[in-house]
Order: structure tokens, then C-alpha cells, then sequence
């Protein structure tokens, strides 16, 4: 156990030329998925109203909708927007 331990804390000693969140052009489409798993935690354990409800899915539905654009048609203008969008849902949660 303490060997697996240690081979995670080995990628943090990794080359530096190697992919990091600064260069890694998955990193929205990581945030999203964290953000929309916080999202469904978020619906299982508060009890949530129908407009919240309603509100909460439309966030998460531009969200997802814009890290896709950005995921398949990558731009600045795309990431920013996707950003933005992620932020969007964190903040709704609270986050």
C-alpha cells in the first residue's frame, strides 16, 4: 500500500515537459465532470426545490454543451466561454 502511496507522489516529481493543467486541454472537460459530480451529490443529499431543480440542470446542460464545443472545436474564445460556464455551475453549489 505504502508503494502505490509513493508512485502517486512520484508524478508530482515528473519531467517538466510533461502534460501539466496549464497545457493539458482537458482540464475543463476534468473541472466539468468534478462540478457535475458535486452537482448530483448536491440533488441526493439536499432537498432541492423544482425551480432549483429546473435551474441547476439548465447550468449543467450549458456547461456540458460548452465544454463540448470547446472539446471539439478548441479556441480561446470556446475555453473561455466553457470556463465560465463551469464556474457558473460551481458557484451554484456554493463551491
Amino acid at each position: 500500500m505504502f508503494a502505490v502511496f509513493l508512485l502517486g507522489l512520484s508524478a508530482c516529481a515528473g519531467n517538466p515537459d510533461e502534460r501539466t493543467a496549464a497545457n493539458d486541454p482537458h482540464v475543463v472537460v476534468y473541472a466539468y465532470l468534478m462540478a457535475h459530480g458535486m452537482a448530483r451529490g448536491y440533488v441526493m443529499s439536499e432537498p432541492v426545490g423544482k425551480d432549483d431543480l429546473a435551474r441547476l440542470i439548465s447550468v449543467d446542460r450549458t456547461a456540458l454543451l460548452a465544454v463540448a464545443q470547446e472539446s471539439t472545436q478548441p479556441s480561446p474564445a470556446h475555453l473561455r466561454s466553457a470556463t465560465a460556464a463551469v464556474e457558473s455551475l460551481l458557484s451554484m453549489l456554493g463551491a
